[in-house]
């Protein structure tokens, strides 16, 4: 995610912006694949 493009964008309402992560850890002889998905809303 790149915070400095998002600077000036306030999100009002659930599902305006969005952050997602893609991790992939070894287990023993296998991997294991990690998905985040959060949704960035301001809650103050």
């Amino acid at each position: 995610m790149h915070p400095h493009l998002l600077r000036h964008l306030m999100p009002d309402r659930p599902n305006r912006v969005s952050a997602a992560e893609i991790a992939d850890l070894v287990m023993r002889r296998r991997f294991l694949y990690l998905f985040v998905a959060i949704d960035r809303v301001n809650t103050d």
